[in-house]
């Protein structure tokens, strides 16, 4: 069976039970997590390199983020960089992450598994359920894709800021 429709199956019964989509694709979604709280917001550095990161909660425009379906996923892209550059995981052990350039590629296809209290945990399709999106611990609280736990860091609370124009 070829993964597009392998991915659909996956998606049969959420659709069957009623499943309503976390987000609407009409608008951009602030991410948070529980570790951090409400005062700090996925973003994407400003300078040539474009790392995501942790930064105080405002008004910038890498703090915008908008989920794209994609075959049976989302694709993480923000207002900053726009829908050429998305959400990545690099291979080859440390999986970091990075603004890629938006292409068919499995770490760029996101999945929100609904957690408690509103709270999503985000993992993609190149690392599975073993790894979600999380935060270090250290000075600068880095995003890091990390083995999946129950960490305050890998639950996610979206929400809706602002309207696609």
């Amino acid at each position: 069976m070829n993964t597009k429709l392998a991915r659909w199956f996956l998606l049969l019964p959420l659709l069957a039970s009623g499943y309503d989509d976390p987000v609407n694709r009409g608008y951009y979604y602030r991410l948070t997590n529980a570790y951090l709280g409400e005062a700090y917001a996925l973003d994407t550095r400003s300078d040539g390199e474009h790392q995501p990161m942790m930064a105080q909660s405002g008004d910038f425009s890498g703090q915008y983020w908008r989920f794209e379906q994609h075959d049976g996923c989302y694709r993480l892209t923000n207002m900053f960089l726009g829908k050429a550059k998305s959400l990545d995981t690099h291979s080859g052990g440390k999986n970091e992450l990075f603004m890629g350039d938006t292409g068919d590629y499995s770490g760029q296809c996101w999945y929100l598994n609904p957690e408690h209290d509103g709270f999503y945990r985000l993992s993609n399709m190149y690392l599975g359920t073993s790894h979600s999106l999380d935060n270090s611990s250290d000075e600068g609280h880095q995003p890091v894709m990390a083995e999946s736990g129950n960490f305050s860091g890998q639950l996610w609370r979206l929400t809706r800021i602002r309207k696609v124009d």
